[in-house]
């Protein structure tokens, strides 16, 4: 096993869904926590961090993880920036950090361990992260703006991400289309610097963050992974999952 820990951003003021760590389902448990009883399940307890920018969300979790939540005051830009500040207060060394978004309450709990073997298999071709992708079955997906598309070479290192549309194509069921679904696993370092690479054309205009990363060269390598449910990113994600898992959002 690679040296690894789960860093998972928590932004209690998120812009396109205020609250959203803490929504809860008709089980009585909040998303957040949905989240983290999969990843515990995989990964211990001492591996696995919190970084929020609202006390809520620590009362939220208060005596569910080993490690105390961490509070970034700090205005970031998005949850990656927020990691990276993380990185700061977090004592114990680690090789590499997976970022997991907060809003995964479904996510396979062994898409971790899959990505730390798959990067294993080219080690001696660097890399400075690693990420997993999902082939897009439909056109509605295609089309929608609250999931990232992702494009790659035949190597598989990113070259592109974006919301729209891409890659352009006139023939839906002819392309080979995929989509990224905010899990990537970072060098410690390249985690650790990104606070201090400037924002850039590209990622402010997509408003994706791994765009940064792309701009300044970095190489992240993302590899085919066919069992992920999405991110929950709007309330129409959320009625998303309700169809999928029969789940009611409490009041």
């Amino acid at each position: 096993m690679l040296n690894n820990c789960v860093i998972i951003p928590a932004r209690y003021e998120s812009k396109r869904l205020f609250g959203k760590p803490l929504y809860k389902l008709n089980n009585g448990k909040s998303l957040l926590k949905m989240t983290l009883d999969q990843i515990k399940k995989k990964i211990k307890l001492e591996n696995i961090y919190v970084c929020t920018d609202n006390y809520l969300v620590e009362k939220e979790i208060e005596n569910y993880l080993i490690n105390k939540p961490i509070i970034i005051k700090r205005n970031c830009i998005n949850g990656t920036e927020r990691a990276s500040y993380a990185l700061t207060r977090i004592k114990k060394k680690y090789d590499y950090a997976t970022i997991v978004s907060c809003d995964m309450p479904f996510i396979d709990p062994n898409v971790i361990n899959y990505i730390e073997r798959k990067s294993k298999l080219i080690k001696n071709k660097y890399a400075d992260g690693f990420t997993i992708h999902c082939r897009v079955k439909n056109e509605e997906t295609y089309k929608n703006k609250s999931i990232a598309k992702i494009v790659l070479t035949n190597s598989n290192k990113i070259l592109y991400l974006s919301r729209g549309a891409i890659p352009n194509t006139k023939n839906f069921k002819a392309t080979k289309i995929f989509s990224h679904h905010g899990i990537v696993m970072l060098r410690w370092n390249v985690l650790k610097n990104y606070k201090k690479l400037s924002n850039c054309k590209l990622q402010i205009s997509e408003d994706n963050e791994w765009l940064k990363l792309i701009e300044n060269d970095f190489t992240i390598k993302s590899f085919i992974y066919k069992n992920l449910k999405p991110e929950i990113n709007t309330k129409s994600d959320l009625d998303k999952i309700y169809k999928l898992k029969n789940f009611r959002f409490a009041k």
